[in-house]
């Protein structure tokens, strides 16, 4: 086969195929007659694998070894090429972006004046510097790439506003119902596309996603230990918190809204740090800049939430704070008034006051205590029946002759059983 054949057949010119030849990537045979340069079959099909992975940009001499390579490693190589055109992509996106911000930075601001743009083109100049260093890629890699333990992370984080759903049923809190079923549909979107993204990653990166969970299987271990035991090291601070703080004899108490709320926030936040570890290259280094901060804010946050409730005893109101955890102890005739009714607010950023919502006050001058869903002692058998607590320390206060406030408009919005909702109103109705 002569060389014009050869040109038709493959669109290499004459030029390039000699020079392939030089470079070794094809062995042609020459005609003993004239010298004449014989092409075969096989020639032009290698010259058509020379051709595409030029076009593809492999150098000559990666080339020469990919022509020696068994069809596995010539899939391997095609990937990591893959690979660098994604990464290479990402950075055409980014210089696309640059010009376009720097573009309309000299429009907007500069006009003719050559001067003043200089300054521009100084702020734009440390914004390259900064594009250029290494770790620029190794976030843009973070963000391409994503990793089992990240994605561990992340549906954990999802599936607390779920599990909180579940949890509001069993317990029958109905006043933020809605607001806890928007956030776990919305946990349980982000948790798919995030495995969607994983799983997509692993398909068309295989070779890179192997490289970055090579010790994922470690990582998905020790996050699963690590939330455990950190299960368990809140239970234990909360019996030893119990231990130390509760009062003897106690019947009942409750929490604020936002000693609750940051009480989940405290379960999460180690949770999510231990999870996102195994991402971060330097996991030591970001422990000793962030743990002198993290650690502290996370104690106070935790003691802050534990050490705010309100207990009650046979005669006592025992109104724990930060700053007083054993309590500051009333007896029931201190009360001053009651306060008691359904809410009948749409939205309120106390719940209590929202429509489907009970609630009881108590007042001790200044002081306001809240009751709505209290934790009851359970040792105590007849306090099984939910709210017989509240029913019965409202009799208690009613008996100390406390003024009380109260109506049942509203009793209509409740999805409570029957059964409460009557105790709700009897406790109203009491006087």
């Amino acid at each position: 086969m002569k060389t014009k054949d050869v040109e038709k057949l493959t669109g290499l010119t004459a030029k390039s195929i000699r020079f392939y030849e030089s470079k070794g990537l094809i062995h042609v045979d020459r005609q003993e007659e004239n010298d004449y340069r014989n092409y075969t079959e096989e020639n032009v099909a290698a010259l058509k694998r020379i051709k595409i992975f030029r076009y593809l940009g492999f150098s000559v001499e990666q080339i020469k070894v990919m022509m020696d390579c068994s069809i596995e490693e010539i899939k391997q190589s095609l990937l990591k090429r893959a690979e660098e055109f994604t990464e290479q992509e990402e950075e055409i996106g980014i210089k696309r972006n640059i010009c376009q911000s720097l573009s309309n930075d000299i429009g907007k601001k500069t006009g003719k004046d050559i001067a003043y743009s200089d300054q521009i083109f100084e702020e734009y100049n440390g914004i390259v510097q900064f594009m250029e260093e290494d770790e620029i890629g190794d976030t843009i890699k973070a963000l391409k790439y994503p990793t089992l333990p990240e994605n561990i992370a992340t549906t954990l984080i999802c599936l607390g506003p779920i599990i909180w759903l579940f949890v509001n049923i069993h317990l029958k809190r109905w006043d933020m119902l809605t607001v806890n079923a928007l956030l776990a549909v919305m946990g349980t979107v982000i948790a798919t596309l995030e495995w969607q993204r994983y799983i997509t990653a692993r398909k068309n990166l295989p070779a890179r996603m192997k490289k970055n969970n090579k010790k994922s299987w470690v990582y998905t271990v020790t996050i699963i230990a690590a939330c455990v035991l950190g299960f368990v090291l809140l239970l234990g601070i909360l019996k030893i918190f119990e231990v130390i703080f509760t009062p003897e004899g106690w019947l009942f108490y409750e929490r604020p809204v936002w000693a609750e709320n940051l009480l989940m926030i405290c379960i999460f936040i180690p949770v999510y740090i231990v999870c996102e570890i195994p991402s971060i290259d330097k996991p030591f280094g970001f422990i000793r800049k962030t743990g002198f901060i993290v650690i502290p804010l996370w104690i106070i946050m935790l003691y802050a939430c534990l050490s705010r409730v309100d207990y009650v005893t046979g005669n006592e109101i025992i109104h724990c704070t930060p700053f007083h955890p054993m309590g500051e102890v009333y007896a029931y005739q201190d009360v001053t008034k009651i306060e008691t009714g359904f809410g009948q607010k749409t939205f309120s950023f106390n719940r209590h006051d929202r429509k489907g919502n009970f609630y009881y006050r108590v007042f001790i001058d200044d002081i306001k205590i809240e009751f709505s869903q209290p934790s009851v002692n359970s040792k105590i058998d007849r306090f099984r029946d939910t709210y017989v607590e509240l029913e019965e320390f409202d009799a208690a206060l009613m008996k100390q002759g406390i003024p009380k406030k109260g109506s049942d408009d509203g009793y209509q919005n409740m999805d409570y059983d029957k059964v409460y909702v009557d105790r709700f109103r009897r406790i109203i109705s009491n006087k």
